[in-house]
């Protein structure tokens, strides 16, 4: 029985050592789905439809910043009209490999241009990609950007800050009374008296 034990454990261990792991199946794995994607991004930008599509899987799924959805003939077809892309870069991009299959975040500026040439403003999101080996090269098979939130045009009150105190608007008021032949008027920081008839008060001598 303990011999049985034995030889189980041995071969679990055996299993182990010769197991490859999915994610670093290969050391240069991520190197290579680095290079392909630089090499996507560099022809893009250069307008080399020809590469580019070398590296766009037949099943693309290219889901723009601005939520329009692309496949990989329709993506080429924009390219080849007013479509043009002068900047793709990315300083903190990391890639993830899983056997055939690699995913890539990281933030990216993405710059684009009127036919003309004309740029546009930067526009800056967090990218999401899967490329997949296949024919031993790896080619993107799914896009995905979100842009950031814009900052705030103004900063939110502290929580912690003191409250406003509102000054009530100064009310008036007065006093009348028939037997006297003055009117008083009071206010919260000032009496006075004028003449309720002048007729009714000799002048001062």
């Amino acid at each position: 029985m303990h011999r049985i034990a034995l030889a189980a454990l041995f071969v679990f261990a055996g299993w182990l050592v010769v197991a490859p792991s999915p994610v670093s199946a290969k050391p240069d794995a991520a190197d290579d789905v680095l290079a392909a994607e630089h090499a996507r991004a560099d022809a893009i930008t250069h307008q080399d439809l020809t590469t580019l599509e070398k590296f766009l899987g037949d099943d693309l799924v290219y889901c723009h910043a601005t939520a329009r959805v692309d496949s990989k003939s329709s993506f080429l077809q924009a390219l080849h009209g007013q479509m043009r892309y002068i900047k793709v870069e990315s300083q903190d991009a990391k890639v993830r490999v899983f056997g055939n299959t690699a995913v890539i975040n990281g933030n990216y500026t993405v710059q684009t241009a009127a036919p003309d040439g004309t740029p546009h403003a930067p526009d800056q999101s967090f990218v999401t990609m899967i490329y997949a080996k296949r024919d031993g090269r790896w080619v993107l098979i799914n896009y995905q950007a979100t842009r950031h939130a814009p900052a705030p045009a103004v900063a939110p009150r502290p929580l912690n800050s003191a409250p406003t105190l509102v000054r009530p608007a100064r009310t008036m008021f007065s006093l009348q009374f028939e037997f006297l032949p003055f009117t008083f008027v009071s206010s919260p920081d000032m009496v006075s008296q004028r003449p309720l008839c002048p007729s009714l008060c000799p002048p001062a001598d």
